[in-house]
């Protein structure tokens, strides 16, 4: 299959901001010949195979939206140089695309297969590794996955994000052009987002849980966790500011991302003084004594505090994607 190729040519398209070369039909094509093997061949497999069929099944069947999901990066990208008639014709082709996009990976994570392959119990959160009792406050959730399929972690959150950056920068920003879709402005849609940031923490956890011995492998999920600094409430932001160091003390690639939610969140102090410089080392080495409220209040205050520098926290409205890295 050319899902090698499709990752390429998206990421390219991405950086030089250029349209995708090989045809919409070419992925067509592909996705029916997955569609006949998976009726011929499912039956016939392992429960242990088929669940990593079943996920690459998945993945691959994301790449659906690729081509509308890099028009939507494009036009936005170059939306300014429209006007009139073409500027009205640009914003409901991404009326359309965002849609699309959003519909596409709502039905893919509640379809049976999905179901099956992101399986997981629900256990309390006090079951979370003691590893971070000594640098993170506890979780702001009350219990986090254990997956069926640990594999499917990853996956499962790398889908959750690519829905959660459409909705809440991608969509923000096509607003400003124009674009209004009924669906996003609901308040059901609205509980929707706190749930997918909801979900989107807890699966990090069940990953970040599953190779506690291996921070550096956390790496790839870098990138769809950061998602949650555009839309996570301030009650989660003490438990993801410490994640965020974490990735922070693993190297330099955070920084882009530094800047991003510095500018997103009104903290140019960060550029600086980096995520770390935020964390509240807990007095004592026991998991009580963690984030109480006074070190929430701590925690808040520190982000929240006027400076000379600092710039007016930007509005979800008003973000801009021709400003991003």
């Amino acid at each position: 299959m050319l899902d090698w190729y499709w990752n390429l040519e998206h990421y390219g398209s991405h950086v030089l901001l250029r349209p995708l070369i090989l045809p919409l039909s070419w992925r067509i094509e592909a996705r029916r010949i997955r569609h006949d093997l998976k009726e011929k061949e499912y039956p016939f497999l392992s429960p242990e195979v088929q669940y990593a069929r079943i996920l690459d099944d998945i993945l691959q069947e994301a790449w659906t939206i690729m081509p509308a999901y890099s028009q939507i990066f494009l036009t936005l990208a170059g939306i300014k140089r429209f006007h009139g008639q073409e500027l009205k014709d640009e914003v409901r082709t991404l009326e359309q695309n965002i849609f699309f996009v959003w519909d596409f990976l709502t039905k893919l994570l509640e379809s049976p297969e999905a179901s099956s392959v992101f399986e997981a119990e629900e256990v309390p959160a006090e079951s979370y590794s003691s590893r971070h009792a000594r640098c993170c406050p506890i979780p702001p959730f009350s219990s986090i996955f254990r997956f069926t399929y640990p594999p499917a972690a990853l996956v499962k959150i790398v889908l959750l994000s690519t829905g959660a950056y459409l909705r809440s920068a991608m969509y923000k920003a096509a607003r400003q052009a124009g674009c209004y879709i009924d669906a996003f402005e609901t308040p059901n849609n609205r509980i929707r987002m706190e749930e997918i940031v909801y979900d989107i923490c807890r699966t990090f956890a069940a990953i970040e849980e599953s190779l506690r011995e291996y921070p550096g492998a956390l790496i790839p999920v870098f990138f769809p966790f950061v998602t949650i600094g555009f839309i996570c409430k301030r009650q989660y932001r003490p438990w993801y500011w410490h994640k965020l160091g974490h990735f922070e003390e693993l190297g330099s690639y955070i920084d882009p991302v530094k800047r991003m939610v510095a500018i997103f969140w009104g903290m140019p102090e960060l550029l600086t003084k980096g995520f770390t410089s935020f964390k509240i080392v807990p007095l004592e080495n026991r998991r009580e004594a963690i984030l109480d409220s006074a070190s929430l209040d701590e925690v808040t205050k520190l982000m929240e505090e006027d400076s000379e520098d600092r710039l007016d926290v930007m509005d979800q409205e008003d973000l801009d994607l021709d400003e991003s890295p």
